[in-house]
């Protein structure tokens, strides 16, 4: 059935329809046998596909044709939501590959991938190749690997490849996405050319998009086959701008890893140089990079400002997951997040009532704050470190890890700490 519902999107778009995967034993084995990617370039899907978190597992795509994958193009209309694609390879000698979607013009969400993407040409993603108009990526976990096999490999990412090809003014966002795959690239650039990211590997700037991505994680590899490449647009977030043009990025609550590629920094901005013309990327915003150690277990509910209310889930010795598809979460309930609205820059005086505003000094001293002109009062008594484990306190600033693992290092108090009289233990 399913694969007569993909024969038949070749012809029919399904807008106004909704299609639901039942299936038995919770997944479908497509047994590695040829796919044909549910619609296309001429007929993308504009209904709904609600996978209602079954598997289906054993696609195998080996295709010349641009803009494939699980589906080829998803149109404006179109949604796919709920489903674990798994044990799968997707292989293209063209442009546009995702595990999920060649081409998303709609909205895809709540989707887990393992899949192993392969190819030889641009616009590679581990859930969508490229993204267009007011596309969106919500929710979604790439735990698979994308190699890209020669040098035309280029403006790719673990989470998507490339936004607003071809396309004036697109409007996309990607948020709540988890990148823990392997990217590997042949490429080698000098300039703006290979924009590859562990989110999204860049935008054809010359369409002036407007991009967000928003509460995400970056724990994957990035990473040069040989390490002989310039790695002037390769980052762990957002490859790069490719011309001084004014797209427009904007980042919140944004956490990659020290170990996902070389260039450990969230994206590369271009600069206009003598011989440019056009205005720079317009930057809102920005992300944080941390040791891995530093969002594993307790320490990425700490160092984070993710929802782990509603849509992350904390994991023992790994960073976050994404609660729809963690089985057995970290208990978070007795850990500390650090409060820094205490803090008024316009005051004073300052007053620390209970160990998350501690925290929230300990944070605020290692992101610079001397407190000079301070005066800071301790007003109850704080039985701290119960509740926090070891070691998850020293590495609050992108990169920083303080001297020795202590609670504040790099900054020098300048202000004063009057404790009243009260007791801090543990």
């Amino acid at each position: 059935e399913l694969r007569g519902f993909a024969l038949i999107s070749s012809v029919d778009n399904f807008e106004g329809k909704k299609i639901t995967l039942n299936a038995r034993n919770d997944e479908i084995d497509l047994k590695d046998e040829d796919w044909l990617p549910i619609g296309s370039s001429f007929t993308a899907f504009a209904g709904t596909f609600d996978g209602e978190m079954h598997t289906i597992r054993g696609i195998n795509l080996n295709t010349s044709t641009a803009g494939t994958g699980f589906f080829g193009e998803i149109g404006t209309t179109g949604d796919v939501s709920n489903l674990y694609i798994t044990d799968s390879t997707f292989k293209s000698t063209t442009t546009d590959l995702g595990s999920v979607a060649g081409i998303n013009r709609g909205t895809i969400s709540t989707v887990y991938s393992d899949a192993d993407v392969i190819s030889s040409q641009l616009r590679s993603g581990g859930i969508v190749g490229s993204m267009l108009n007011t596309a969106s990526v919500d929710n979604c976990w790439f735990d698979g690997t994308i190699t890209l096999t020669t040098a035309n490999g280029k403006q790719s990412g673990g989470i998507v490849g490339y936004i607003a090809y071809g396309t004036a003014n697109s409007n996309v966002s990607i948020t709540n996405c988890l990148y823990t795959g392997e990217l590997t690239f042949e490429a080698t650039s000098t300039r703006w050319g290979l924009r590859i990211g562990g989110i999204a590997g860049g935008a054809h700037d010359y369409y002036t998009p407007t991009i967000a991505i928003k509460n995400c994680i970056s724990a994957g590899t990035v990473k040069q086959k040989d390490n002989s490449a310039s790695i002037y647009a390769v980052s762990a977030v957002y490859g790069g701008f490719d011309e001084p043009r004014a797209t427009k990025l904007t980042l919140e609550n944004v956490y990659a890893t020290n170990e996902c590629c070389s260039a450990a920094r969230i994206y590369h901005q271009y600069k206009a140089d003598a011989s440019a013309t056009g205005t720079d990327p317009i930057i809102t915003g920005t992300g944080a990079l941390f040791d891995s150690s530093a969002l594993q277990g307790v320490s990425g509910y700490q160092n984070t400002n993710l929802d782990f209310t509603n849509t992350w889930a904390a994991r023992s010795e790994d960073v976050p997951g994404l609660q729809k598809f963690v089985s057995n979460p970290l208990n978070i309930t007795t850990a500390v997040r650090p409060d820094t609205s205490w803090y008024d820059a316009d005051e004073t005086r300052q007053e620390i009532t209970d160990e998350a505003d501690m925290y929230g000094f300990m944070k605020l001293m290692v992101e610079g704050n001397t407190f000079a002109d301070k005066e800071v009062y301790l007003m109850a008594d704080l039985n701290a470190m119960n509740k926090v484990e070891a070691g998850t306190i020293d590495k609050w600033a992108a990169g920083t890890e303080t001297p020795d693992n202590k609670w504040v290092g790099g900054t020098k108090f300048a202000g004063t700490f009057d404790g009243n009289y009260y007791t801090i233990s543990n």
